[in-house]
Protein backbone atom coordinates (compact mmCIF):
# COMPACT_ATOMS: atom_id res chain seq x y z
CA UNK A 1 0.00 0.00 0.00
CA UNK A 2 1.04 3.34 -0.87
CA UNK A 3 1.03 5.96 1.18
CA UNK A 4 1.32 10.00 -0.23
CA UNK A 5 2.60 13.32 1.22
CA UNK A 6 5.25 14.34 3.01
CA UNK A 7 6.66 11.17 4.96
CA UNK A 8 10.15 9.96 6.88
CA UNK A 9 11.88 7.46 4.64
CA UNK A 10 13.06 4.45 7.00
CA UNK A 11 16.24 4.69 4.17
CA UNK A 12 19.64 5.45 5.48
CA UNK A 13 19.52 9.21 4.55
CA UNK A 14 15.89 10.32 5.35
CA UNK A 15 16.93 13.92 4.89
CA UNK A 16 19.09 13.90 1.09
CA UNK A 17 15.30 11.39 0.70
CA UNK A 18 12.88 14.15 1.76
CA UNK A 19 15.01 16.90 -0.37
CA UNK A 20 15.03 14.49 -3.54
CA UNK A 21 10.89 14.20 -2.73
CA UNK A 22 10.27 17.64 -2.75
CA UNK A 23 12.16 18.25 -5.68
CA UNK A 24 10.11 15.90 -7.80
CA UNK A 25 6.77 17.24 -6.11
CA UNK A 26 8.09 20.77 -7.33
CA UNK A 27 8.20 19.68 -10.50
CA UNK A 28 4.10 17.80 -10.10
CA UNK A 29 5.64 14.09 -10.32
CA UNK A 30 3.11 12.69 -7.75
CA UNK A 31 4.20 9.22 -8.44
CA UNK A 32 7.60 9.67 -6.76
CA UNK A 33 5.48 11.23 -3.62
CA UNK A 34 4.82 7.23 -3.00
CA UNK A 35 5.84 5.13 0.10
CA UNK A 36 5.26 1.98 0.72
CA UNK A 37 4.79 -0.18 3.87
CA UNK A 38 7.60 -2.71 4.98
CA UNK A 39 5.32 -5.55 5.65
CA UNK A 40 5.59 -7.58 8.73
CA UNK A 41 7.46 -10.75 8.33
CA UNK A 42 4.32 -13.56 7.91
CA UNK A 43 4.43 -16.50 10.25
CA UNK A 44 5.14 -19.50 9.71
CA UNK A 45 2.25 -21.34 7.53
CA UNK A 46 0.80 -23.97 9.79
CA UNK A 47 0.35 -26.97 7.89
CA UNK A 48 -3.31 -27.18 7.89
CA UNK A 49 -3.41 -24.09 5.75
CA UNK A 50 -4.29 -24.23 2.08
CA UNK A 51 -1.41 -23.71 -0.60
CA UNK A 52 -2.31 -20.28 -1.78
CA UNK A 53 -2.08 -19.17 1.81
CA UNK A 54 1.79 -20.62 2.02
CA UNK A 55 2.77 -18.82 -1.06
CA UNK A 56 1.39 -15.65 -0.11
CA UNK A 57 3.24 -15.40 3.05
CA UNK A 58 6.67 -16.71 0.91
CA UNK A 59 6.02 -14.07 -1.63
CA UNK A 60 5.58 -11.25 1.35
CA UNK A 61 8.93 -12.79 3.17
CA UNK A 62 10.84 -12.46 -0.09
CA UNK A 63 9.61 -8.96 -1.18
CA UNK A 64 10.19 -7.72 2.45
CA UNK A 65 13.82 -9.42 2.60
CA UNK A 66 14.60 -7.92 -0.94
CA UNK A 67 13.62 -4.60 0.21
CA UNK A 68 15.48 -4.67 3.26
CA UNK A 69 18.89 -5.98 1.42
CA UNK A 70 18.63 -2.94 -0.69
CA UNK A 71 18.06 -0.41 1.47
CA UNK A 72 20.79 -1.44 3.28
CA UNK A 73 22.25 -2.90 6.43
CA UNK A 74 21.36 0.27 8.92
CA UNK A 75 17.89 0.18 7.54
CA UNK A 76 17.52 -3.50 8.41
CA UNK A 77 18.81 -3.22 11.76
CA UNK A 78 16.74 0.33 12.41
CA UNK A 79 13.36 -2.05 11.28
CA UNK A 80 14.49 -4.79 13.24
CA UNK A 81 14.38 -2.41 16.16
CA UNK A 82 11.34 -0.31 15.76
CA UNK A 83 9.71 -3.95 15.23
CA UNK A 84 10.65 -5.34 18.67
CA UNK A 85 9.54 -1.97 20.22
CA UNK A 86 6.30 -2.27 18.84
CA UNK A 87 6.47 0.50 16.32
CA UNK A 88 3.01 0.36 13.93
CA UNK A 89 3.99 -1.06 10.88
CA UNK A 90 2.40 1.39 8.87
CA UNK A 91 5.37 3.73 10.38
CA UNK A 92 7.82 1.74 8.14
CA UNK A 93 8.33 2.98 5.14
CA UNK A 94 10.51 3.43 2.28
CA UNK A 95 9.88 6.49 -0.54
CA UNK A 96 9.56 5.68 -4.39
CA UNK A 97 12.06 7.71 -4.81
CA UNK A 98 14.49 4.71 -4.83
CA UNK A 99 12.68 2.98 -7.74
CA UNK A 100 14.31 2.90 -10.86
CA UNK A 101 11.79 4.75 -13.68
CA UNK A 102 10.69 1.50 -15.17
CA UNK A 103 9.65 0.12 -12.15
CA UNK A 104 7.75 3.17 -10.85
CA UNK A 105 6.28 3.02 -14.37
CA UNK A 106 4.31 -0.40 -13.91
CA UNK A 107 2.56 1.08 -10.24
CA UNK A 108 -0.77 0.48 -10.14
CA UNK A 109 -4.03 2.58 -9.25
CA UNK A 110 -3.30 4.42 -5.84
CA UNK A 111 0.45 4.67 -6.42
CA UNK A 112 0.27 0.66 -5.43
CA UNK A 113 3.12 -1.61 -5.94
CA UNK A 114 3.02 -4.62 -8.78
CA UNK A 115 3.46 -8.11 -7.48
CA UNK A 116 6.28 -8.66 -9.41
CA UNK A 117 8.84 -7.59 -11.85
CA UNK A 118 8.94 -9.11 -15.58
CA UNK A 119 12.49 -11.00 -16.21
CA UNK A 120 12.46 -8.40 -19.41
CA UNK A 121 12.28 -5.10 -17.25
CA UNK A 122 14.74 -6.81 -14.41
CA UNK A 123 17.28 -7.32 -17.13
CA UNK A 124 16.86 -4.22 -18.49
CA UNK A 125 17.27 -2.39 -15.04
CA UNK A 126 19.99 -4.67 -14.44
CA UNK A 127 22.16 -3.96 -18.25
CA UNK A 128 21.74 -0.76 -17.01
CA UNK A 129 24.23 -1.23 -13.64
CA UNK A 130 21.34 -0.80 -11.25
CA UNK A 131 21.79 -4.33 -9.75
CA UNK A 132 18.99 -6.88 -10.22
CA UNK A 133 20.34 -10.25 -9.63
CA UNK A 134 19.01 -13.97 -9.08
CA UNK A 135 18.79 -13.33 -5.44
CA UNK A 136 15.67 -10.78 -6.00
CA UNK A 137 13.97 -13.42 -8.25
CA UNK A 138 10.66 -15.40 -7.06
CA UNK A 139 10.68 -18.79 -6.20
CA UNK A 140 7.95 -21.21 -7.47
CA UNK A 141 7.00 -21.52 -3.67
CA UNK A 142 6.22 -18.19 -3.50
CA UNK A 143 4.45 -17.74 -7.08
CA UNK A 144 1.40 -16.04 -6.85
CA UNK A 145 1.05 -13.75 -9.77
CA UNK A 146 3.09 -12.29 -12.58
CA UNK A 147 4.54 -15.20 -14.70
CA UNK A 148 7.53 -17.79 -13.33
CA UNK A 149 11.13 -16.27 -12.91
CA UNK A 150 9.42 -12.85 -11.78
CA UNK A 151 11.40 -10.85 -9.66
CA UNK A 152 10.52 -9.26 -7.01
CA UNK A 153 10.22 -4.95 -6.51
CA UNK A 154 13.80 -3.71 -5.40
CA UNK A 155 14.97 -0.22 -4.58
CA UNK A 156 17.94 -0.18 -6.44
CA UNK A 157 18.01 3.54 -7.98
CA UNK A 158 20.35 5.35 -5.87
CA UNK A 159 19.98 8.89 -4.01
CA UNK A 160 22.76 10.10 -7.36
CA UNK A 161 20.37 8.92 -9.78
CA UNK A 162 17.44 10.59 -9.16
CA UNK A 163 19.64 13.72 -8.29
CA UNK A 164 20.74 13.12 -11.82
CA UNK A 165 17.37 12.87 -12.86
CA UNK A 166 15.88 15.35 -11.37
CA UNK A 167 18.84 18.35 -12.66
CA UNK A 168 17.99 16.63 -16.52
CA UNK A 169 14.17 17.20 -16.11
CA UNK A 170 14.00 20.37 -13.65
CA UNK A 171 16.55 21.76 -16.80
CA UNK A 172 13.63 20.31 -19.24
CA UNK A 173 11.00 22.40 -16.96
CA UNK A 174 12.57 25.42 -17.22
CA UNK A 175 12.56 25.15 -20.83
CA UNK A 176 9.17 24.70 -21.78
CA UNK A 177 7.45 27.60 -23.34
CA UNK A 178 5.20 29.84 -21.56
CA UNK A 179 3.88 31.96 -24.23
CA UNK A 180 0.24 30.45 -23.47
CA UNK A 181 -1.83 29.64 -20.82
CA UNK A 182 -3.11 26.53 -22.46
CA UNK A 183 0.86 25.23 -22.52
CA UNK A 184 1.47 25.91 -19.14
CA UNK A 185 -1.85 24.04 -18.09
CA UNK A 186 -0.67 20.80 -20.57
CA UNK A 187 2.73 20.94 -19.14
CA UNK A 188 1.66 21.32 -15.46
CA UNK A 189 -1.47 18.86 -15.62
CA UNK A 190 0.65 15.72 -16.66
CA UNK A 191 4.74 16.73 -16.47
CA UNK A 192 5.30 13.21 -17.84
CA UNK A 193 3.17 14.03 -20.79
CA UNK A 194 6.20 15.09 -22.83
CA UNK A 195 7.97 11.78 -22.87
CA UNK A 196 6.52 10.08 -25.98
CA UNK A 197 8.11 13.12 -27.94
CA UNK A 198 11.23 14.06 -30.01
CA UNK A 199 13.91 15.71 -29.41
CA UNK A 200 12.38 18.03 -32.30
CA UNK A 201 9.05 18.01 -29.61
CA UNK A 202 7.68 20.39 -27.28
CA UNK A 203 9.85 18.47 -24.70
CA UNK A 204 12.76 21.01 -24.96
CA UNK A 205 10.50 24.05 -26.51
CA UNK A 206 11.07 26.50 -28.91
CA UNK A 207 11.47 25.36 -32.97
CA UNK A 208 13.22 22.56 -33.74
CA UNK A 209 14.27 24.41 -36.96
CA UNK A 210 15.40 27.11 -35.40
CA UNK A 211 17.14 25.32 -32.35
CA UNK A 212 19.97 22.62 -32.43
CA UNK A 213 19.75 20.51 -29.62
CA UNK A 214 22.18 18.56 -27.82
CA UNK A 215 23.87 15.45 -26.45
CA UNK A 216 22.46 16.24 -22.74
CA UNK A 217 19.05 16.82 -23.97
CA UNK A 218 18.56 13.99 -26.07
CA UNK A 219 19.77 11.91 -23.17
CA UNK A 220 17.23 13.72 -21.46
CA UNK A 221 14.48 12.76 -23.71
CA UNK A 222 15.50 9.19 -23.52
CA UNK A 223 15.14 9.10 -19.77
CA UNK A 224 11.78 10.63 -19.87
CA UNK A 225 10.85 8.10 -22.11
CA UNK A 226 11.33 5.20 -19.73
CA UNK A 227 8.47 6.21 -18.05
CA UNK A 228 5.70 5.79 -20.89
CA UNK A 229 7.21 3.24 -23.31
CA UNK A 230 6.53 -0.25 -23.22
CA UNK A 231 9.42 -2.96 -24.38
CA UNK A 232 8.55 -5.07 -27.09
CA UNK A 233 8.80 -8.48 -25.91
CA UNK A 234 11.71 -10.04 -26.55
CA UNK A 235 14.19 -13.50 -25.63
CA UNK A 236 13.93 -13.86 -21.66
CA UNK A 237 17.91 -13.28 -20.66
CA UNK A 238 19.20 -14.77 -17.58
CA UNK A 239 20.64 -12.57 -14.55
CA UNK A 240 23.44 -13.81 -13.33
CA UNK A 241 24.92 -13.40 -9.43
CA UNK A 242 27.60 -11.17 -10.03
CA UNK A 243 28.47 -8.54 -7.93
CA UNK A 244 27.64 -5.03 -9.25
CA UNK A 245 30.11 -2.45 -8.67
CA UNK A 246 28.88 1.07 -10.87
CA UNK A 247 26.37 1.92 -8.39
CA UNK A 248 27.15 -0.19 -5.42
CA UNK A 249 23.96 -0.67 -2.74
CA UNK A 250 20.64 1.69 -3.25
CA UNK A 251 20.84 3.82 -0.15
CA UNK A 252 24.18 2.73 1.23
CA UNK A 253 26.04 6.52 2.80
CA UNK A 254 28.24 7.95 0.56
CA UNK A 255 30.98 11.02 1.33
CA UNK A 256 32.52 13.75 -0.62
CA UNK A 257 35.69 13.82 -1.60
Amino acid sequence: MARMGQRRCICSEPERCLRIVNRFANLGDKRRLAYFIIRAEPKEPKSARKPAFAAQAAHTAKQREVVLRHLGRATTALVSKHEAEGLRQDELRWSAIHLHPSVLAQLGEGEKLPSSVSSDIATSVDEQGFSYTLHDRFMKSCFVGGSVGSYAVAPNYPYAAAEEELSLRERASSMQPHSSAETSASSSSSPLSSSSTTASGSTLGGDPKRRRVGPEERRLVALLGQYTTKKKNKPQKNITSRPRTSHGSCCMKTTKS
